[in-house]
């Protein structure tokens, strides 16, 4: 459920950019892949202790920070580099935030699906 989930709302900000810019949506689709396998196989494990957690719920905004550095960094090299992280953290924030936000709709409405389907099996 978590990869599924992760997925959807990915597409959903995917198609966005792929609006405006085909080529960041490329990259960013090999990201959200990837980051959405990476937290399935985390919560996919037993005895999850709460740290570790938020580890793994950590680890892909890190990744999400260091890909936007590093695109910034493409796009104008003669920006310090503090300026450059500061940016790559305003942009990556938000967007990773809302991501997961999506994520967790959609997670909760196949939940509500899911019960709403057992309800009316055992009626």
């Amino acid at each position: 459920m978590i990869l599924t989930s992760n997925l959807a709302s990915g597409a959903v900000f995917l198609a966005a950019l792929a609006v405006l810019t085909w080529p960041l949506a490329a990259l960013a689709s090999i990201y959200v892949v990837s980051a959405s396998a990476f937290l399935a196989a985390a919560y996919a494990r037993d005895g999850l202790v709460r740290r570790l957690e938020a580890v793994v719920w950590i680890a892909p905004w890190v990744a999400a920070v260091a890909l936007w550095a590093w695109i910034l960094a493409g796009v104008d090299g003669g920006t310090p580099w503090l300026l450059t992280l500061g940016v790559a953290v305003a942009v990556a924030t938000p967007s990773y935030l809302a991501w997961q936000a999506g994520a967790l709709a959609v997670r909760q409405l196949m939940a509500w699906h899911r019960a709403g389907r057992s309800a009316q099996a055992t009626a």
